[in-house]
């Protein structure tokens, strides 16, 4: 009986090796597809990461480009800021030409009259205009003006003064109707 038993004990031996033998191959059959899912999940990261390295590489393309453009755009302005803060020095320089009286040669009157306009510009307001000889408008007023002893006067009705007193008094009466009437005071539209 030794033998049966022996055999027996041999065969139950054998019958665990194959039950562990099978649970092995279940267990390397699921490591298996375990790989192969991760592989393919492997793959497909790879595949995301070029897709997002391609992506990267095209915004930073784009980056690098709006960069440029910026730049250009920069240089563009600073451009444009050195051309008005010419003009503005240019407008300053045609402003000062012309605001500049300029006297009817040989005419002394005119002559002392517009020395006298052109060294005063910010105390006159309302611009004198020739009409004749000694005859001036000044705002909607028609004035005589001549020159005695270097001053210059100015004949008002039936008297005279200098003409400092006269832009004194007539310059804020002038400027009024100016604005009642929406005529420019220094002879522009």
């Amino acid at each position: 009986m030794k033998t049966n038993l022996e055999i027996q004990s041999k065969m139950e031996s054998l019958t665990q090796l194959v039950d562990l033998k099978d649970d092995l191959a279940d267990q390397l059959d699921k490591v298996n597809n375990f790989i192969e899912e991760l592989q393919q999940e492997k793959a497909s990261m790879r595949n995301e990461l070029e897709t997002a390295g391609d992506y990267l590489l095209e915004q930073e393309e784009k980056t690098s480009q709006a960069n440029q453009t910026a730049l250009e755009l920069l240089c563009k302005l600073k451009d444009a800021d050195a051309e008005i803060e010419s003009l503005k020095e240019y407008i300053v320089q045609l402003k000062s030409m012309i605001n500049q009286y300029v006297p009817v040669k040989g005419d002394h009157v005119d002559e002392t009259l517009a020395e006298y306009i052109n060294n005063n510009k910010s105390k006159l307001q309302v611009m004198f205009v020739r009409m004749n000889p000694g005859i001036y408008q000044f705002g909607s007023k028609k004035i005589c003006v001549s020159v005695e002893q270097g001053r210059i006067i100015i004949r008002v009705g039936g008297g005279y003064m200098i003409i400092d007193e006269f832009l004194d008094q007539y310059t804020t009466i002038e400027l009024e109707k100016a604005l009642r009437e929406g005529i420019d005071p220094m002879g522009g539209p």
